[in-house]
């Protein structure tokens, strides 16, 4: 039966998907072009962008400020008392933001002491990201974020076809998250437009206490900066 189902639910995922590139992908491309006012090869990055480095000091990484009234993130974990505040912004079709949900979630999420944040900055060139995004805030909404995206990050390509599958093996209910997409198509895009009006160019992107650090960098890096902020 469960097999019957996802067949159903493959194909209409699969056809989204279909949907979301080619044409419509470069419409939307053009409207976030229109929307900014920036070109896309301006508006952001996909990299391993680990400027200042692995040296980074918190105290020297750059200042950036995205209000919580200006955006719109997808999922919060953590106490409002927790001395850290960890805003994390990422494209689920972007590689290295792949590597940071593999390898620097799992250990932010051992810790007690930070309040998680975590927002879309989809890129206009990755015709899959914005039904990611999409398909995470879905997940949330059924109390499943850490586990969709997550199962999510296994998957190099983040299409219709791989968003069904994370979605069931996260346990959530597939066809409700399939009907919610389009539901949070304007959230998505006011958290990419609030997150590029604070000046974050790419992903992943990562702001402690205020100072921002771009790229997958290696968690003891996260590790030692964190307890730097704490000081």
């Amino acid at each position: 039966m469960l097999k019957s189902a996802l067949d159903i639910l493959l194909g209409l995922a699969i056809l989204t998907a279909g949907l979301t590139g080619g044409v419509i992908a470069e419409a939307k491309t053009g409207l976030y072009n229109r929307i900014t006012g920036k070109q896309s090869a301006q508006a952001a990055n996909c990299g391993q962008q680990t400027d200042p480095g692995l040296d980074a000091i918190w105290k020297e990484l750059p200042e950036l400020t995205i209000q919580g009234e200006d955006a719109f993130p997808a999922f919060v974990y953590g106490s409002d008392e927790a001395p850290l505040r960890v805003q994390i912004f990422l494209d689920y079709e972007c590689s290295f933001s792949q590597q940071y949900v593999r390898t620097v979630l799992p250990e932010l999420l051992k810790r007690n002491d930070v309040r998680l944040e975590f927002h879309d900055f989809p890129l206009p060139f990755h015709p899959n990201a914005e039904q990611a995004a999409q398909a995470g805030r879905c997940a949330a909404e059924q109390g499943r974020y850490i586990e969709f995206v997550t199962a999510l990050a296994g998957y190099e390509t983040p299409d219709g076809k791989a968003v069904v599958l994370a979605a069931d093996a996260a346990g959530l209910d597939v066809e409700k998250l399939l009907q919610c997409l389009p539901t949070q198509e304007s959230n998505v895009k006011l958290d990419f437009m609030a997150a590029q009006d604070a000046g974050i160019l790419g992903t992943p992107t990562t702001i402690i206490n205020g100072r921002a650090i771009i790229g997958a960098l290696p968690w003891e890096t996260f590790e030692r900066l964190l307890e730097e902020a704490l000081r």
